[in-house]
């Protein structure tokens, strides 16, 4: 059996086209680590159950972990005015464990679970956690890469990825200063990212399905930007909402430990794959969507100009290589391009070299190969 977890709507995004990849759906069991967000009105999630997929809202846990994750359910009925004042509390929360070793354990033994598969960016608490339970039982942790690498950094001193037995990266860009670092040679398998595999975004466009308006002369504008970006330059967003020409629409990153009635994601009405097909015109800033909006030959404006704090150590991003995504220097510019946008005016957007690139990022060329690396993966470290 195949164990998968996740903790956010990101993660969720990333590991599902992994878990609808594997032949055999009634060998996986998908559990949620959240305590304050509850899934399962998620189109994802639907999907899985759907295909006799095991999806749980919480691993099995000691009765005291019960009585706790009830007590903060009664928490949550509180006004969201009165959750936000507490967001320290919320933070403290996401770094607890409330797992216990022994009924995890009893858990793993009972579906005779052989591979526990997460998102790379569990947090650091809960993957030494699991990693500390391969002393009293034989399975296999998998790392699935969240998102795509799309920002240029320094390589890495040493791998990072300390708590698993393989890495599965979304593309080559995860480097080490070190070449022959043995760890990274034999844990990491480059097969790419299947979230971006247009197999897996055509069943998601069925998924999602949504109505648009063919007549309206409006140009839609979907706004792909981190709300401390729209905080600090108010006068953009002020002086975009101006435009006559446009509808526009944000879409709101779907991560947050924050519970649900106090995100800005919870209450958007489309979620990202459902905006980029509403979309006539995408605005962002080094986002892996931008790869499903070029498979759909969106007209996409990169905001270049937004730089990532030092703290980041980014050097830049591999955007830059497709040139069929417009790169624009300042929000002036972004408003007077927008405001000459033609909706009737269609075109490929992208050429041969864009393609290439496009692929580099996504991490594979061909959806039928990629797919085939990770059903052989699967089925042969279960044997291991």
């Amino acid at each position: 059996m195949h164990l998968f977890l996740y903790d956010n709507l990101l993660q969720l995004d990333s590991i599902t086209p992994v878990i609808d990849i594997i032949k055999d759906k009634k060998k996986i069991v998908v559990s949620s680590l959240n305590i304050t967000h509850d899934y399962k009105n998620n189109n994802l999630i639907k999907y899985l159950k759907q295909n006799d997929i095991k999806c749980l809202s919480f691993p099995p846990t000691s009765k005291i972990n019960i009585t706790k994750l009830f007590l903060i359910k009664l928490i949550l009925i509180l006004p969201k005015n009165i959750l936000i004042k507490f967001q320290r509390f919320f933070y403290k929360l996401d770094s607890k464990i409330f797992l216990t070793k022994n009924t995890f354990l009893n858990f793993l033994k009972k579906e005779k679970i052989k591979t526990i598969s997460i998102p790379n960016d569990l947090t650091n608490n809960k993957k030494v956690f699991l990693y500390n339970l391969k002393l009293y039982y034989d399975f296999k942790i998998i790392e699935i890469e969240v998102g795509l690498r799309t920002l240029k950094t320094n390589p890495y001193l040493k791998f990072p990825q300390d708590y698993c037995d393989f890495y599965l990266a979304s593309n080559k860009f995860l480097t080490l200063q070190n070449k022959n670092d043995i760890d990274f040679n034999t844990k990491t398998k480059f097969f790419g990212s299947c979230r971006y595999s247009k197999l897996w975004i055509k069943k998601l466009d069925e998924l999602n399905k949504i109505n648009v308006n063919e007549d309206d002369k409006k140009i839609n504008v979907a706004l792909f930007m981190v709300p401390r970006i729209l905080e600090e330059n108010p006068y953009f967003l002020k002086d975009f909402l101006k435009l006559k020409n446009i509808n526009l629409k944000i879409g709101n990153k779907p991560k947050s430990v924050l519970p649900l009635k106090c995100t800005d994601y919870h209450f958007d009405k489309l979620n990202s794959n459902q905006l980029i097909n509403w979309a006539d015109v995408i605005i962002s800033h080094a986002s892996s969507i931008l790869i499903e909006a070029a498979i759909k030959n969106k007209k996409m404006y990169f905001c270049s100009f937004l730089k990532f704090k030092e703290k980041y150590n980014i050097l830049g991003d591999y955007f830059e290589n497709v040139k069929g995504i417009i790169r624009v220097k300042n929000f002036e510019q972004l408003i007077e391009n927008i405001e000459k946008e033609d909706k009737n005016i269609k075109r490929n957007l992208f050429n041969k070299n864009d393609l290439f690139h496009l692929n580099k990022l996504r991490g594979f060329d061909n959806d039928l190969e990629m797919i085939n690396n990770y059903i052989n993966f699967y089925e042969s470290v279960i044997l291991e």
